[in-house]
Parts: C-alpha cells; structure tokens; sequence
C-alpha cells in the first residue's frame, strides 16, 4: 500500500470517528504506532480487510480508466489474471463470494483475517508502539453484508 492510501485511511478513520462517536473520541491525532491518538489515553490502528489482490485489480482498473486507449498491454493482461474486480458499466465490482455458513468459504473471513493479522502485529514483541490506556481498531470494510427482512 502506498504511504498516501495509508494517509487516507487513517484520515477516513479520524472523521468517522469524530462525527459518529464524538462523546469518546475528541480531536484525534494522525501518528504511527498508533496511527491515530487521543492525548495517551486511546490509541487506534486503522486498516482494512481487502485482500491484496483486489487492491491491485481496483488500482489497475483505475490505470486503465486513466490511460484509456494507452493502457499497457501488459496491465490488461494482468487484469484478465485478477477475478477479483469486474467493470460494470460505470463501475467496479468486487466479486466477493456467497455467503455460507463456513467462514472460510464466506466473505467475512477477509474481515476476520484483517483483525487477526493486526492484533498479532499489536502483540508481537518488537512492535515498539506506545504505551497507551487503551487501544481499538478500525477496520475499513467493503465487505457487503446482506440484510433480510423477516416476516
């Protein structure tokens, strides 16, 4: 990910925060390690559940809307090779999969495996993030989650 998508991310984060729970988070701070604070009370890291292969798919669809007619060949090629993200229309879409009961055949594993890939990174021993009174996570889905209506 390249250092301005990451700056965006936390940004993102930081106004959502602020504007849906004001009463708890005040004023934020964009740092590293956390990449968001309030004062040395609450740290936050921001990330997203993704998979990498999409990333690249979206910023590759991007490249190719940019330079249309002089895209490379060789990014359309990779294209073909990503599944992943389809053009409709006006649009992407990211073909995530059909929701099952086993969660490693559903779309939310991708939400689950971004938190369990941030907590051990939180709790390896050479983190070397600051001390704070506590920490949360923010976690940047584009995960459709269906809802039905009963009854």
């Amino acid at each position: 990910m390249i250092m301005s998508q990451k700056r965006f991310e936390e940004y993102f984060a930081k106004v959502v925060l602020e504007s849906c729970f004001p009463d708890k988070f005040v004023d934020l701070q964009i740092s590293d390690k956390p990449d968001l604070r309030y004062k040395s009370e609450i740290g936050i890291e921001v990330t997203n559940c993704m998979p990498k292969r999409v990333g690249e798919a979206f910023n590759l669809w991007h490249k190719v809307a940019k330079q249309g007619e002089q895209t490379s060949p060789r990014i359309i090629e990779r294209l073909d090779q990503l599944k992943e993200v389809e053009h409709y229309g006006r649009g992407l879409v990211w073909q995530q999969g059909t929701y099952t009961n086993n969660i490693d055949d559903s779309p939310i594993k991708h939400f689950l495996n971004a938190v369990e890939k941030k907590v051990e990174r939180l709790n390896s021993g050479n983190a070397d993030y600051s001390e704070m009174q506590s920490y949360e996570l923010f976690v940047n889905s584009f995960i459709f989650i269906p809802h039905y209506q009963v009854g």
